[in-house]
């Protein structure tokens, strides 16, 4: 349901440019869409996103992702680059 309204709201086109993939390879896109339906879902501490809620749920196969993407570093990472579009 979460990523069916993201994709309603097309936030896509929104993000895209915004947030490019890392260097390494790292969808921040996916990221972002991952945090956002935790959050609907089951809020929760970023710790508990990525020791938990990600591996358990199905977010990694609707995104195409594998269990790396949930890493212990991302998320907050992904947060870090939401601060510089915050206005």
């Amino acid at each position: 349901m979460g990523l069916y309204v993201w994709n309603l709201l097309e936030l896509d086109t929104f993000w895209r440019g915004r947030l490019p993939s890392s260097r390494k390879g790292t969808s921040w896109l996916n990221m972002l869409k991952a945090l956002v339906c935790y959050r609907l879902i089951d809020p929760g501490s970023e710790f508990r996103f990525h020791r938990e809620w990600y591996v358990r749920s199905a977010m990694g196969e609707l995104l195409g992702e594998d269990d790396s993407l949930a890493q212990k570093d991302k998320p907050y990472r992904c947060l870090d680059l939401l601060l510089e579009h915050r206005d």
